[in-house]
This record gives structure tokens, sequence and C-alpha cells, in this order.
């Protein structure tokens, strides 16, 4: 992930890490874009976890 390789960049202060993440009008995507609402971007660090754990899970994202 793009996030392991530029680690030692970002710790040197060599570059910046920026998500911006995408809301797409899908309908498989809706979970997705109902957690945007709820994230508090004053703690980007906490909310790329978040977002690093949703995307590995996006494939449970169906209704049963």
């Amino acid at each position: 992930m793009a996030d392991e390789v530029l680690a030692p960049y970002i710790k040197n202060d060599q570059v910046q890490y920026v998500i911006k993440h995408y809301d797409k009008p899908r309908e498989m995507l809706l979970y997705g874009t109902l957690a945007n609402l709820f994230f508090d971007y004053n703690e980007p660090e906490r909310i790329y976890e978040i977002m690093k754990n949703l995307c590995k899970k996006q494939s449970e994202w169906s209704e049963i």
C-alpha cells in the first residue's frame, strides 16, 4: 500500500499523504457514503485507520 511505501518520507516530512474520499452514488457503496457522514476529520489518523478497515471489508457490505 502507498502508506507503507511512503512511510519513511512521511516521517521525515518530505511528503504528505492525503486521502480524499469520493462519494460515488452507487447503491452498493451506500454504506461507505453513510460512514462519511460520521467521520470526525479533526482526527485524521483515526479516520485513516477506519477507512482502511472499511476498504478491507468492502466485500461484506451487502444486504442479507
